[in-house]
């Protein structure tokens, strides 16, 4: 049977005639597309300028390590002897926290760097110094994924600190020493706003780290962040921003910037003094830009780890009162869940959400990773009501939150 050939009018479109007698045949032009150019150039030269202004950052960055050699220097012996799978698989109890807690952090005065030069050590010195306060933090999330993290010994009586955002979903946590023991950890309590934590070990011969005062650094001042994988290692660094301060809401937080962008892990200066926290994750909190090496000061970290140790939280944080986690992909796909955070561990909100919820999205924002909802939540005011869009039993329902504030 022979095809439908259709007629002219069928495939013509409205601004052609169909003959060449009497104008073009060339469509009117239209004045929204000239706007939608001139609006996508501007777009693009915008974005080229911040993308110059990163890479400027960046190739400083390259540029400073480039000349000062660095190289990750091992601390030598906190390779373990066995596998996570037997560390997690120990039957040692977790410790029991005082009921006690009483923390000062003391910190040495740090001299001026460039007036003090016959007093510098060098990479070596720093890593003897500082290897009997260094600790391995070994993590068994919910979901039974593994982390490690560099813990640091705050005091003799078991006091480790380490990254908030280490600990997220935490259901078993060892920490190594460089002695080679190994002892389970509860957690005392962590600020994710910080990024700091602060966990016991049930022990009281530790060798507390030197605390320097980080209010002395100077731009170009080399420092040496501890990170680990397999084993703990020095990374050389310099100092490149003494103050940046960041807003949300009611939260303000003064942080050290350095060439080098490790997510965690304490910084030393060159006296082997610690004198911050690696906490580049909490630039996700706030609308900034170019965050490479964000450090906490070791000024800042007094009255924070102070209240951490006394009561486990930080006074006038907002607080969502429950625990995220969030969803594998073949999880999600296996039993065909949408993409959200999973909440578990309600305190507060308990009429509204249900233990196995999917938090999708909060105050219009989806969520995919905690940032996200931490993002939201350090937006807000204590006491504001936000809409939290959640998956239960296969439906798609919208509720009411309260923000509230962190207590024990």
């Amino acid at each position: 049977m022979a095809k439908h050939k259709p007629e002219m009018e069928e495939i013509l479109p409205e601004w052609d005639s169909g003959t060449y007698q009497t104008g073009s045949t060339t469509p009117p032009k239209s004045s929204s597309n000239r706007f939608t150019l001139f609006l996508l150039a501007v777009i693009f030269l915008g974005g080229l300028l911040s993308g110059m202004g990163l890479v400027n950052l960046r190739r400083l960055q390259d540029q400073y390590l480039e000349n000062n050699n660095t190289i990750p220097v091992g601390q030598g012996n906190f390779t373990l002897p066995m596998s996570e799978d037997s560390i997690f698989s120990t039957d040692i109890p977790t410790p029991q926290l005082p009921a006690d807690r009483q923390f000062v952090l003391t910190l040495e005065n740090s001299p001026y760097y460039s007036q003090n030069s016959d007093q510098l050590l060098d990479a070596a010195q720093i890593r003897e110094k500082a290897k009997a306060s260094l600790a391995q933090v070994h993590i068994l999330t919910r979901s039974h994924n593994t982390r490690t993290a560099v813990g640091l010994v705050m005091s003799a009586d078991g006091y480790i600190l380490t990254n908030a955002h280490l600990l997220e979903s935490a259901k078993q946590i060892f920490v190594y020493l460089s002695d080679g023991r190994l002892l389970p950890a509860a957690v005392v309590g962590s600020d994710i706003l910080t990024d700091l934590a602060v966990l016991y070990v049930q022990a009281s011969d530790l060798t507390p780290a030197v605390f320097g005062t980080s209010n002395q650094l100077q731009v170009d001042d080399p420092v040496y962040t501890a990170v680990t994988d397999q084993e703990i290692t020095l990374e050389k660094s310099g100092v490149f921003n003494v103050s940046r301060k960041f807003t949300a809401a009611h939260n303000i937080i003064n942080l050290i910037q350095t060439y080098h962008d490790p997510k965690s892990g304490p910084v030393f200066n060159s006296y082997g003094q610690v004198v911050g926290l690696c906490v580049s994750r909490t630039a996700k909190y706030f609308d900034a830009a170019n965050n490479l090496g964000l450090v906490l000061g070791s000024n800042a970290m007094q009255n924070l780890l102070q209240q951490l140790v006394q009561q486990g939280y930080v006074s006038g944080r907002p607080d969502m009162g429950f625990e995220v986690e969030e969803i594998a992909k073949l999880y999600q796909q296996y039993w065909q869940l949408p993409g959200g955070l999973r909440v578990s561990g309600i305190r507060h909100n308990g009429d509204q959400l249900h233990d196995g919820d999917i938090l999708l999205a909060l105050n219009g924002k989806s969520l995919s990773v905690p940032e996200d909802l931490y993002a939201v939540m350090y937006g807000c005011a204590i006491g504001q009501e936000i809409t939290a869009v959640v998956f239960r039993e296969g439906k798609q329902i919208t509720l009411r939150l309260t923000v509230g504030q962190q207590n024990p």
